[in-house]
């Protein structure tokens, strides 16, 4: 994509060399955005119904607005056109990181920490096979 010189692919290729900081930037994110919509969602529904009521609507609503819109529809789309949504995000992510980077770089050291006393590995930062490598594979026998 770089060679090609296609818009984003510099950014992708940014976020690609450190995959670990890369899944920290998108887990923070994620959890910012997601903890937001519900503390939100809460307060308001709270305006109409009581505490309890107003926990269960919020949770089931942004559960289920998170499931289709920030998971399922999304990561569908990715599939089919992965080199497009990359690109598409990887300027948002860039940009995401830079300006959480304190509070990403605490929750790298701390996973990178974690992973060192149980024994864990980091798997994101191991190479993967990419799809035209096994087409690759399949066609050069």
């Amino acid at each position: 994509m770089v060679e090609r010189n296609l818009p984003g692919a510099k950014a992708v290729k940014s976020l690609k060399e450190d995959p670990h900081r890369l899944l920290v930037t998108i887990l923070v994110g994620n959890n910012i955005v997601n903890i937001t919509m519900s503390s939100i969602s809460t307060t308001i529904v709270g305006f109409y119904f009581d505490a309890g009521t107003a926990v269960i609507v919020s949770s089931l609503g942004i559960t289920s607005m998170v499931l289709v819109f920030g998971e399922s529809a999304p990561k569908s789309y990715a599939v089919e056109n992965t080199e497009l949504h990359a690109r598409r995000v990887a300027l948002g992510l860039t940009a995401v990181e830079k300006v959480l980077w304190p509070l990403i770089t605490v929750f790298y050291y701390l996973t990178r920490i974690v992973n060192q006393i149980t024994g864990g590995s980091p798997s994101m930062e191991s190479t993967y096979v990419t799809r035209d490598e096994i087409r690759n594979m399949i066609h050069s026998d």
